[in-house]
């Protein structure tokens, strides 16, 4: 699958972010983030590519998961990254390769490379009426940060099942309220 569906957060907001991608390749799919200075654009520093943390995070079905096509935002009043990703396994109907769920996670702030996930929402076709729910974002400020309004709100696409199956574009949403 190669990289992509990246989430920048600054850090300090002057420069020092944190840049989150998937990674799919022989290894395996997983999220993984870079520690990046931009406060001199003549001369960036990307830091080495790490692993982000899969600690708490379950299937449908109980099980160990995995985390893909994520979405990151940073809650720095209560310093956590909380993600947006799709939730496993995919259905076995057609289309087969697009999620039915996804999940609202959050972990601590100093816990990207061995934290642990606790999970906000799980929303799936009981939530939203909708077989397929998938490429999901957050609202974020220009920082990526999460709004302090008291509330998450995810933004996703949905698709229909069968042979004739095809996602549409259009964008709905959904909020969940922080605890």
């Amino acid at each position: 699958w190669g990289v992509g569906q990246p989430s920048l957060v600054s850090i300090d907001k002057s420069g020092k972010a944190w840049l989150f991608y998937t990674r799919g390749d022989k290894n395996g799919t997983r999220v993984v983030f870079r520690e990046c200075d931009f406060s001199s654009l003549d001369s960036p520093v990307m830091g080495a590519e790490k692993a982000l943390s899969v600690n708490g995070l379950r299937n449908l079905n109980g099980g160990n998961d995995f985390m893909n096509n994520a979405d990151l935002a940073y809650d720095p009043v209560k310093d956590r990254f909380y993600s947006a990703s799709d939730c496993h396994p995919n259905p076995t109907t057609v289309p087969d390769y697009i999620a039915g769920s996804f999940r609202v996670n959050y972990m601590n702030g100093t816990g990207l490379t061995s934290g642990y996930w606790r999970t906000t929402a799980t929303v799936g076709i009981k939530e939203t009426g909708e077989a397929r729910n998938h490429n999901v974002g957050l609202a974020r400020d220009e920082y990526g940060h999460l709004p302090q309004n008291g509330y998450i709100t995810v933004y996703y696409t949905v698709s229909k099942t069968g042979n004739d199956s095809l996602w549409s574009y259009r964008i709905y949403e959904y909020s969940i309220k922080v605890k």
